[in-house]
């Protein structure tokens, strides 16, 4: 599914937003509000698949028919950001990673902590706050992301767990020909700041850009976060 926001079509530049883990794209809401006046937000969501290869297919044909654009990806989308700006090489201005990965981000943290009770539906609220949001998010956004996760449901999200154990995209890496901003979060919980640096290493064109804030740094951080997508954008179009 595809949505767009911002009146000006005809001259906007789409930014294709590709969400996280959920895949509902609702926690894209504020951020968007805040868009430069210019940009085009397109909003993927995600159907109900933990398996890269279908949620990559379903993404691709969200992505706007001609022109260019760019992609932000957000961290469990990452890897699917990279695989359709190998597929739209042509067409792709800038691909923008947001406390993404392209290995499994912490690994063996991952793999021992307890995800079913993490995953439960509703989501704890005290385990938004600790992994994904700033002690001063609101208690509305929280129950956003609750909403979210649980819209989802536990089935989903465990096997795109699965998914992001086992996931290497390190040799797309090396293939991108498009410009990479890396947006990290200097205190995200669940992507560590190597992650950002697996992907710079094998890739030609790429840049990190550290910003102060938690995991979902998009929605807690939008002013910070668009003012560096807007600088890497100019700066990609020369």
């Amino acid at each position: 599914m595809i949505c767009s926001y911002n009146a000006d079509v005809d001259t906007a530049l789409p930014i294709v937003l590709l969400p996280g883990m959920d895949g509902t794209g609702i926690l894209f809401d504020d951020f968007i509000t805040q868009s430069p006046a210019d940009f085009r937000a397109v909003v993927v969501t995600l159907p109900r698949s933990g398996s890269y290869d279908e949620l990559v297919e379903s993404a691709a044909d969200a992505i706007p028919p001609d022109g260019r654009f760019v992609i932000v990806a957000e961290s469990f989308s990452g890897p699917i950001g990279i695989r359709l700006a190998l597929r739209f090489a042509d067409r792709v201005a800038g691909l923008v990673l947001v406390n993404s990965f392209a290995v499994p981000p912490r690994p063996r943290a991952l793999s021992m902590l307890p995800w079913s009770f993490i995953l439960a539906v509703p989501l704890p609220r005290f385990v938004v706050r600790v992994l994904l949001v700033d002690e001063g998010t609101s208690e509305q956004f929280i129950d956003r992301v609750r909403t979210a996760i649980a819209r989802t449901g536990a089935d989903t999200m465990t096997a795109r767990l699965r998914s992001v154990l086992a996931v290497n995209e390190v040799g797309n890496l090396a293939r991108l020909r498009c410009p990479v901003l890396l947006l990290r979060a200097t205190r995200d919980r669940l992507v560590s700041s190597r992650s950002a640096e697996v992907i710079a290493r094998h890739t030609r064109h790429s840049k990190t850009c550290d910003i102060v804030g938690p995991h979902l740094l998009l929605q807690c951080q939008p002013a910070e976060s668009w003012r560096a997508i807007e600088g890497f954008v100019r700066q990609s179009f020369g």
